[in-house]
């Protein structure tokens, strides 16, 4: 029951990290690049899957490797987890 709690407690802290990152990401990416497919008839969706998503993974990863150190392994004395 407690290790649920912590786990949610977890997710909870490491969400908007990770959506801040991701969203952030998605505004940085580069115009002209976007123009570029806009000229050549893409959708949004395919603007969102050749270009943005792709340049967002390194930002989701990162955040995602913070969450897997605080979680640690399921063993309480390796890790960030025993000290939660």
């Amino acid at each position: 029951m407690i290790f649920c709690l912590k786990i949610i407690l977890i997710v909870l802290v490491t969400f908007f990290p990770i959506t801040i990152g991701v969203l952030e990401s998605f505004k940085s990416t580069d115009k002209d690049e976007i123009n570029l497919l806009k000229s050549m008839g893409a959708s949004e969706f395919d603007i969102y899957k050749f270009i943005k998503l792709p340049s967002s993974m390194g930002k989701f990863f990162c955040a995602f490797e913070n969450f897997s150190i605080i979680l640690g392994s399921r063993r309480r004395d390796i890790g960030m987890a025993w000290r939660i």
